[in-house]
């Protein structure tokens, strides 16, 4: 049973570090995610920011206590706190409340004296596997002293449900490097089976066409080709390290077809650089990287010199060129976007 726990303990950090990294080096992904699980209407322009995943709080023999969720993200106005399992876990709906409360505590407002507002995420739970009692949402019912009764519920996403046509009809990639645990239970059979192996490799060829058609036209920012076939090969890697011959396969497919695209953006110039200028091109995916990662002007161009063949002999040109442009004038932000900044 102990050897059983670990083993799964172990498992759940490998998908937990996916995540979460996938969440940190891809955010934009999780924009059409948020949108089917909450029906929300955000566009992929809208800025992911990551809020401070760790939690600190007294418990009732006042001691300090430290808890650190998966994921919590803010889009526009709202918060959201995102947690991904493995495993169906029935402790789960008192964590998310603990979780929860903690989070609404941090978001509270002093109305006036005496009379504070605390805002709730909202909350999603991701199962990477599924079973027969694995429900669809989670409902915590809160009564007070004097009747009042309010239902506190949580969505329940069962990820391995998507199959590659609705994953790419409602462009959601975010579930693609967990795309191979829909068919855990099968890799034995669908190795020794011509059929079914083919079938499977078509889905991937599929899928991961998509992630490169959303790249060339811009509908995937610049960069992540790299990030999901990493994430894919982990999870692949992990899953199917029983299965030698089919592991081989996909991972070897996904890669080729990725770095072929790669290639096309060298040639390119870097996402049509050469139609729009390879100057302004390169200086602005310098600038996006340096901003969305917080990484310095040396950090961002190692990248994109070892990814899109960016020369060095040019490195300080363009450090000069995005200097010459941080120092014109900015328009001034808004105390509403300097305080989501600061969070």
């Amino acid at each position: 049973m102990g050897d059983k726990l670990d083993e799964q303990t172990s498992e759940q950090n490998v998908y937990d570090d996916v995540f979460k990294s996938l969440i940190s080096k891809c955010p934009q992904l999780l924009i059409p995610v948020i949108n089917e699980v909450f029906k929300t209407d955000y566009t992929m322009q809208d800025q992911v920011i990551e809020l401070r995943e760790e939690q600190h709080f007294t418990d009732i023999n006042q001691k300090r206590q430290k808890q650190i969720v998966d994921s919590y993200i803010q889009i526009r106005e709202n918060r959201y706190h995102l947690e991904c399992q493995s495993w169906p876990d029935r402790t789960m709906i008192f964590r998310m409340m603990n979780y929860d409360f903690q989070a609404a505590l941090e978001n509270r407002e002093t109305l006036e004296r005496g009379h504070v507002k605390i805002k709730y995420p909202e909350s999603v739970v991701f199962y990477l596997r599924h079973g027969h009692q694995t429900p669809d949402q989670m409902t915590v019912e809160i009564e007070f002293p004097k009747g009042e009764k309010i239902d506190l519920t949580i969505p329940c996403v069962k990820v391995d449900r998507y199959g590659e046509d609705e994953i790419i009809q409602k462009n959601l990639l975010f579930f693609t490097p967990f795309y191979i645990m829909r068919y855990e239970n099968q890799l034995a059979q669908i190795e020794n089976d011509p059929i079914l192996s083919e079938k499977l490799y078509r889905e991937y060829e599929k899928l991961t066409q998509t992630i490169v058609q959303k790249e060339a036209s811009g509908e995937m920012p610049l960069g992540y080709i790299g990030q999901i076939e990493e994430f894919n090969n982990l999870i692949i890697n992990h899953v199917a390290k029983n299965h030698d011959t089919l592991r081989r396969e996909l991972v070897q497919m996904g890669g080729s077809i990725l770095r072929t695209r790669t290639d096309d953006l060298i040639d390119l110039g870097v996402a049509q650089g050469i139609d729009r200028g390879v100057d302004q091109e390169r200086l602005r995916n310098i600038q996006k990287y340096m901003e969305k990662k917080m990484i310095s002007f040396d950090e961002a161009y190692d990248y994109l010199k070892d990814t899109f063949d960016f020369p060095e002999s040019q490195r300080e040109s363009y450090r000069q060129k995005l200097a010459d442009i941080k120092e014109a004038p900015k328009p001034k932000a808004n105390k509403k976007t300097i305080k989501a900044m600061r969070r």
